[in-house]
């Protein structure tokens, strides 16, 4: 970290990345609980020298920075306070004469999770949003089953009859696929526990023999499920909405949960995709469910659907897989998140998961044969739907793994966006790169070329250019070299991101070091009726679909930030507040419920009489109880800012 940086990270708030201690005259004890939270989630900047006061981050050096820097990083390195050795980046930087010390604590490997405190697992922490959480017992759970050497789904379950537990339709479909495929196999011949047994799928210690849970996963009836898996493998919702016009009580279209083992949960959940999703009617082999027609939008559908469930936590018995489909979107979210991320996710080649043998046995039968592509191929498909590249998150903290397959047509759009919003000249290919960074906050290369179909070769110089025109810079925090926008875009992502038909006040076109407004670009085009001169100091002309969306979860109660944020579908924490919260604060429309301490732990915040007199105003909703709750009246489309 520079002092260049520094001053940047202070003009925002601390969010999962980085956090600030005083420590002037010493290294505070909770520095540890950090560095547990740190290395248990993504890892993160730990500075020492920062003061925080009246919600405001200031540089106040430390007083011995040699005796700090080296009792912190001894006892990082002694495995004394912290159940493993912590190989702490450090850096040193001068303010005016004050010295800040910076730690970078990178995240550990699986096998030393949860790194915890002076030998007590309870002593575990999580980076979540702002701060360090204690984990709880459900989460140290999840750490060690992750942190096993020994697969979860080759256990050997005890107690289970191996002659009467299996489904002989299940085993008869997958053995029929194998032996076309494989017709000269050593197999052929064998019965069913034979079979199993030939693939490791059954442990024999010459007096008795066990099924492995993914013999049972795989293969089992539903009275063996039940004894391994206590919950669903996966529910599939469907709901006649976008994403943004769904509420908390809207009742599902079509619900259907996987109940069976995976080779049926397999079948039905194509089927689902057939009868109710996909784009157009197409034909698939009945014993392979593979199809020479199969469009691009099925291809995605089946590599997200079969990395849900092979890679979930089968162990977590409190969570189950979810599949939501909207008009707009489907959303792939999984208990667990992968062992691999970022950059990793697009290599070629095998890769550490977490249910190995449930992987290879449908990959003996063609079911993602080829390991290391289906990322690669869902942002491909995606791709040649002309929609926008996928969004993946994998949440160390939650223990989550989504994908969020978008219907939104981007191509015939991106350069009038790019003209409308920041005034730059860029190909088509350029400014998808550029629109995706700006969603996801950084990328890789290898990301990028799935984005835009290139060769290694050019999507260097492809991202080269976007560095040149002050667009992009290297991400000094990324894993590997990735990239990510430039602060200055960063801050207004939400509003540069906003549809280019929406009807609030026009954006004028950014500029930034090299790159120059260009003469040509136009404002945004408002809508009949939008408001088109400028709003008076701390008024708006009126909110945006998310301010909306957030004076109505916020009216007769204060809400948290973190629920504000879930509610509203921001996971940036300061470009939250900077382009939604502060706004609508300062026009008076919301207000904190804590205003004389802005960093009071339960700062909330409640819209106002004057923000209550908005939402009337726009036909947003009433109240129909005495806790405020409200009924929406009318739902503003994104696409033409009209009311129905």
């Amino acid at each position: 970290m520079t002092i260049e940086q520094l001053r940047q990270r202070l003009n925002q708030i601390e969010w999962r990345d980085i956090e600030f201690k005083r420590a002037r005259g010493g290294v505070p004890q909770n520095a540890f609980e950090t560095v547990a939270a740190f290395s248990n989630t993504t890892g993160g900047h730990l500075v020492f020298g920062v003061e925080e006061g009246d919600g405001k981050f200031e540089i106040v050096g430390v007083l011995d920075p040699e005796k700090i820097q080296s009792d912190f990083l001894s006892a990082l390195r002694s495995g004394q306070i912290l159940s493993c050795v912590i190989p702490a980046e450090e850096s040193r930087m001068e303010d005016e004469g004050k010295v800040v010390l910076a730690f970078f604590i990178p995240e550990a490997r699986r096998e030393q999770k949860p790194v915890h405190l002076r030998g007590e697992l309870r002593k575990s922490f999580i980076r979540r949003a702002g701060g360090d959480e204690r984990c709880n017992e459900d989460e140290i759970k999840r750490f060690i089953r992750d942190a096993d050497q020994r697969s979860f789904d080759s256990e050997p379950m005890l107690g289970i009859d191996p002659a009467t537990c299996l489904d002989t339709e299940s085993l008869t479909w997958y053995r029929a696929i194998f032996n076309r495929r494989s017709p000269a196999h050593e197999t052929e011949g064998l019965d069913d526990l034979g079979f199993i047994h030939h693939f490791g799928l059954l442990v024999d210690d010459g007096k008795s023999r066990h099924l492995t849970r993914a013999a049972i996963l795989l293969f089992g009836n539903s009275g063996a499920l039940q004894k391994t898996l206590s919950r669903a493998v996966a529910d599939i919702r469907l709901l006649n909405a976008s994403a943004d016009e769904t509420l908390p009580e809207e009742r599902w279209d079509h619900r259907m949960l996987l109940e069976e083992n995976l080779t049926k949960c397999w079948r039905r959940g194509v089927q689902f995709f057939m009868d109710r999703i996909g784009d157009r009617p197409f034909t698939l082999d009945a014993s392979t469910l593979h199809g020479g027609d199969a469009p691009p939008d099925y291809l995605a559908f089946r590599e997200a659907f079969l990395n849900l469930l092979t890679h979930q936590d089968f162990g977590d018995p409190s969570r189950k897989a979810i599949i939501t489909v909207h008009r707009d979107q489907l959303l792939f979210w999984n208990p667990g998140a992968s062992y691999v991320c970022g950059e990793a996710l697009f290599s070629p080649g095998e890769k550490t998961v977490r249910n190995p043998r449930i992987r290879s046995m449908l990959q003996r039968i063609g079911i993602g044969e080829q390991a290391g592509t289906g990322f690669r191929a869902i942002y491909g498909n995606q791709r040649k739907l002309g929609r926008l590249p996928p969004t993946l998150s994998n949440d160390r903290s939650d223990q989550s793994f989504q994908i969020i397959l978008s219907k939104k047509l981007v191509a015939s759009q991106r350069q009038q966006w790019v003209a409308q919003r920041l005034g730059a000249n860029l190909s088509d290919a350029e400014a998808a790169v550029f629109l995706q960074a700006l969603r996801e906050e950084a990328l890789g290369p290898l990301e990028t070329a799935s984005i835009v179909g290139l060769n290694p070769t050019d999507t260097g110089k492809l991202l080269e250019r976007l560095v040149q025109q002050q667009l992009l810079e290297i991400h000094p925090g990324g894993q590997g070299r990735s990239f990510r926008p430039k602060p200055v875009f960063l801050e207004r992502a939400h509003e540069l991101l906003a549809p280019i038909s929406s009807p609030p006040v026009a954006i004028t076109p950014v500029t930034s070091g090299n790159l120059v407004a260009s003469q040509a670009a136009q404002p945004a085009a408002t809508a009949p009726g939008a408001v088109t001169a400028p709003p008076a100091a701390g008024e708006l002309a009126r909110p945006t679909l998310a301010g909306i969306t957030i004076l109505q979860f916020c009216r007769g109660a204060g809400r948290s930030v973190p629920a504000i944020m879930e509610k509203a579908g921001f996971s940036h924490r300061s470009h939250f507040k900077t382009n939604s919260l502060d706004p609508l604060v300062d026009a008076g429309l919301l207000r904190p419920t804590q205003p004389d301490n802005p960093r009071h732990p339960d700062q909330g915040y409640a819209t106002t009489e004057k923000g209550i007199a908005m939402l009337v105003s726009l036909g947003a909703g009433q109240t129909d109880s005495p806790t405020g709750s409200l009924v929406t009246e009318k739902v503003i489309k994104p696409e033409t800012g009209e009311k129905q």
